[in-house]
């Protein structure tokens, strides 16, 4: 099934909540390479079939 992926820093709460409320879910949390101490969440959300 073809899907959207994208991620978002942890602290970004209000990203999160837009995301949610447009279809997305989380799929995990891992540590930002670039950034010490930072937490990227990974989301994804399911799309229709692409022509």
């Amino acid at each position: 099934m073809p899907e959207v992926r994208l991620y978002t820093n942890s602290r970004m709460e209000r990203n999160i909540e837009i995301y949610t409320a447009y279809g997305f879910h989380e799929t995990g949390r891992r540590a930002n390479p670039h950034r010490p101490g930072w937490t990227v969440v990974d989301m994804i959300k399911p799309v229709g079939k692409i022509a």
